[in-house]
């Protein structure tokens, strides 16, 4: 008994874990996997979405940028996974704060927004988004000189 014990422990220990962002949150290679995936799944979405509001990363600076460059690029180019994962997440207040504030002007704000209008479900989630979306483009309007 005292071996099948040890087996399992070992076992268990042994096995690696697909929520990598769990061991570390503040990965930067998280974020580059996910931003060069060929093909990106419910679950992955939920999850870099589920843990936006990990306050571990306040201070790092890249990885908070590269973060939110990341949330853009993918309400950009998986809009519907994006919004449908997005209803999931109880507390939207940090996500919706950043749509609202994006950190890098060269973000295409008009092309997300249009592409977040076609989307048909959700629709409360889906005003949340649009609301934070015309934020950033006032911000971005704003800020630039001319």
């Amino acid at each position: 008994m005292k071996y099948l014990s040890l087996l399992v422990v070992l076992l268990l220990l042994s096995c690696k874990t697909n929520n990598s962002i769990s061991q570390n949150p503040c990965n930067t290679d998280y974020l580059y996997k996910l931003e060069n995936a060929d093909t990106l799944n419910d679950r992955k979405i939920f999850l870099f979405l589920k843990n936006y509001n990990n306050t571990e990363c306040a201070n790092n600076a890249e990885y908070c940028q590269w973060r939110n460059e990341l949330l853009f690029l993918l309400l950009a180019n998986h809009t519907n996974q994006f919004l449908s994962q997005l209803d999931r997440i109880p507390d939207k207040a940090k996500i919706l704060d950043e749509l609202a504030s994006p950190v890098h002007d060269g973000i295409d704000i008009t092309s997300v927004l249009d592409k977040v209008k076609t989307y048909d479900k959700y629709p409360e989630t889906k005003q949340e988004v649009i609301v934070a979306l015309n934020t950033a483009k006032l911000k971005v309007r704003n800020t630039r000189f001319y």
